[in-house]
């Protein structure tokens, strides 16, 4: 989805989202979110030059769909899921109204409960 966005930019000193915004460049990243959040890119912009919102889109992930996170922005939950594999445990990290998880865990052996993360969560249903 952002490879060719982040091609366009590949040459430049500091290819955050930051530094764009702080410049006043409105990126693609901050186009997108907008239509998703349903405000305008220059909010996006605004906030995260005033570092009120994060736009967590590494330039070595351009598989990513880039989303904000911000006091003026729909609320993203992050979980962390331990390092626990028993669906009992999981069902309180992971409600059903998280727009998204990120999993901190270290140590989980097996896939069951990584799989379990993006099935259990609203925004997989976006995809």
């Amino acid at each position: 989805m952002r490879q060719a966005w982040i091609d366009r930019r590949r040459g430049d000193r500091t290819p955050t989202q930051l530094y764009y915004a702080r410049k006043g460049i409105v990126t693609e990243e901050m186009e997108h979110i907008a239509g998703r959040e349903k405000c305008s890119p220059e909010l996006v912009r605004s906030e995260v030059a005033r570092g009120r919102a994060i736009i967590p889109a590494n330039i070595c992930h351009p598989e990513l769909e880039p989303m904000i996170i911000g006091r003026k922005f729909l609320v993203k939950i992050n979980a962390n899921a331990w390092a626990s594999s028993s669906p009992r445990r999981q069902r309180w990290w992971a409600p059903d109204r998280a727009s998204i998880y990120l999993e901190l865990a270290f140590g989980i052996t097996g896939s069951s409960s990584r799989r379990l993360l993006p099935t259990r969560s609203v925004a997989s249903n976006h995809s």
